[in-house]
């Protein structure tokens, strides 16, 4: 059962570097080098993602957070992962006119449209 955890453990660090190696090409490739991220493995905010990305636009801070659990899907390979890591990146590219469009309209109603026009990006369509 140990040898298992320590499996478990050396797949997760894998793709956790995999992660955060895409999520600052990305940061490269965009150019948000403005802002100051964190990465972090661990719990998430919501149990469907297996990723999130919160942030302080006017601080131009930023928290990118991969899910220890993101290992247990099926479909998890670097494919995945490397898209994983551009929907959270692609927050942050569109971090300001969220922040705008939240300032006059509630989450409810901005956080699909961002999310539509992200999953449009990273899946090419």
């Amino acid at each position: 059962m140990a040898k298992k955890k320590k499996n478990d453990d050396t797949k997760i660090l894998k793709a956790m570097s995999l992660f955060v190696n895409k999520c600052n090409d990305f940061v490269e490739v965009w150019g948000l080098k403005d802002w100051d991220i964190h990465y972090v493995l661990g719990n998430l905010h919501s149990e469907d993602s297996d990723a999130e990305c919160g942030f302080n636009v006017d601080c131009r801070i930023a928290t990118i957070r991969m899910s220890e659990d993101i290992i247990e899907n099926t479909y998890c390979d670097n494919d995945y992962i490397e898209r994983t890591a551009m929907h959270e990146v692609a927050h942050l590219l569109l971090a300001d006119i969220h922040s705008m469009a939240t300032a006059a309209h509630p989450d409810t109603v901005v956080d699909p449209v961002i999310h539509n026009i992200i999953n449009r990006i990273v899946n090419g369509s």
